[in-house]
């Protein structure tokens, strides 16, 4: 199967809070469909979750696949059972992926300190991984900013580590901390089952600043070598427009970034 789009319904998340407007899961995923997405990935966040039966009828509306849902784990008590609570709901909404982020402070906190008895980042993912397999659910550890997979060292570190989760790859927040996407996409390719494909900008003194519309960044690596890395390594699954922020609005930094796709054979 070729790789196919999807949107991540944060992109609406800021924005929608920067003009104080009540979050309606039923205009974004429209505005997903007008943008011309076959699938939406989820935030976990309350207006999604409340009413699961409902995010499915409105899913099934307008014609969308869940792709996934994020699952952030800061190790806090009795977070471990509400992380199953909502792998029950991703499931019930006919989901498919959870996205497995790790702020957990580990070395405060520790495996004692924790209702799941958990030793680390990559045994967090693995057990989170092996309970979700029995809700038909897979788990991809994302790497992301300001958590415990964010530099390359930690990739090269948890990634090998990993056998029941595989790796969702983020382009943007790849180099942001100046790792190159082709060449984690050739090492690791065998383990990612997800992407964020997103595009970044950087202040003039090379520091990261905003995640923008694929092609409009302004540094080095090129997004099409991305895709073609992508393909290179047999990746058939969804590429995640998950821009965090918009210039303009997110129906338009949707339809720009899906349009950019398009003409990519995507």
């Amino acid at each position: 199967m070729p790789m196919r789009a999807a949107a991540h319904t944060f992109n609406w998340i800021p924005w929608a809070g920067g003009r104080n407007e009540k979050l309606d899961l039923d205009r974004i995923l429209a505005e997903v469909r007008e943008a011309g997405y076959e699938a939406v990935e989820f935030s976990r966040a309350d207006f999604e979750l409340a009413d699961p039966a409902r995010s499915r009828r409105l899913l099934e509306k307008h014609s969308l696949v869940l792709s996934g849902m994020s699952f952030s784990y800061k190790g806090q008590p009795g977070q471990w059972q509400q992380l199953k609570d909502h792998a029950r709901a991703l499931a019930d909404m006919g989901g498919k992926v959870a996205v497995f982020f790790d702020t957990t402070d580990w070395k405060v906190v520790g495996p004692a300190g924790l209702d799941s008895g958990l030793s680390g980042p990559a045994e967090a993912a693995e057990a989170f991984a092996e309970h979700c397999a029995r809700l038909g659910l897979i788990v991809s550890f994302h790497n992301h900013l300001r958590t415990n997979l964010e530099t390359l060292a930690q990739i090269d570190n948890i990634i090998p580590r990993l056998n029941r989760s595989g790796f969702c790859l983020d382009t943007g927040h790849l180099i942001a901390v100046k790792a190159d996407p082709v060449d984690v996409i050739r090492r690791y390719g065998a383990k990612i089952n997800h992407v964020h494909l997103k595009d970044s900008a950087f202040k003039p003194d090379g520091s990261f600043l905003d995640f923008v519309e694929l092609g409009t960044g302004n540094h080095s690596w090129r997004v099409d070598d991305w895709l073609e890395a992508l393909r290179g390594v047999g990746y058939d699954g969804w590429l995640t427009l998950e821009q965090d922020r918009t210039r303009t609005t997110p129906l338009e930094s949707a339809k720009a970034n899906r349009e950019w796709l398009r003409k990519r054979g995507v």
